[in-house]
């Protein structure tokens, strides 16, 4: 059965600021990804939710490269890590939408 669900996400207000912000800051897509990673295992509260938290390169390179109109929106935790990250007041760098998601639901018998 399908059910509708509210879904929040955060997407980038401007991904040249991102990346003029990163290299000010002297961080790789690499290496951002390994301190955002950090900060994320950081605040978890259990063994297995440290070792699920994987933020990759890939993923940050995606939300700062303007050249692409691929991805623009992540979680709003892994957003405001990046936004700690860079020193970034929060909400400078990524803006909160919410957006309606359709998903399957179990049924019970």
């Amino acid at each position: 059965m399908m059910i509708e669900v509210l879904d929040q996400r955060a997407v980038v207000r401007d991904k040249t600021l991102l990346a003029s912000t990163m290299k000010r800051r002297g961080f790789s897509n690499a290496s951002l990804a390994d301190e955002v990673t950090f900060r994320l295992r950081r605040k978890a509260r259990t063994a297995k939710e440290r070792r699920d938290i994987n933020v990759s390169r890939a993923q940050i390179g995606h939300l700062r490269n303007a050249n692409m109109a691929t991805r623009n929106t992540t979680s709003v935790e892994v957003a405001d890590a990046i936004e700690e990250s860079l020193d970034m007041p929060n909400g400078s760098l990524f803006a909160t939408q919410v957006f309606s998601v359709s998903r399957y639901a179990r049924q019970t018998a």
